[in-house]
């Protein structure tokens, strides 16, 4: 077993501590639910596209803009939700950059 004791830092890792949205108690509706999947599974195909040593350093730029998007796509997603369903005036938990 490895214990990992030091913070990786890459464009990705830091886009992606910026970019947390928590979907704790919000209800998903089936609509909504099956977008957030498609934009977790489009993430996934294009982390392990880039992830390829074969994948041109044009590609890998690509796929980070993309992923920056599909980033903004769940954010607005999750915001919708949470505007829809009035939680109380908690603290928005999305951060993302700006």
């Amino acid at each position: 077993m490895i214990a990992i004791t030091e913070k990786i830092v890459s464009p990705i890792n830091e886009a992606a501590s910026a970019n947390r949205c928590s979907l704790i108690r919000l209800i998903i509706d089936d609509a909504t639910s099956a977008q957030l999947l498609a934009v977790a599974r489009r993430h996934c195909k294009l982390a392990l596209e880039h992830g390829k040593a074969i994948t041109t350093a044009v590609r890998r730029r690509e796929i980070i803009e993309e992923i920056q998007s599909l980033r903004s796509l769940r954010g607005g997603l999750i915001d919708e939700l949470r505007k829809s369903q009035n939680n109380g005036g908690e603290r928005d938990l999305c951060q993302r950059s700006a």
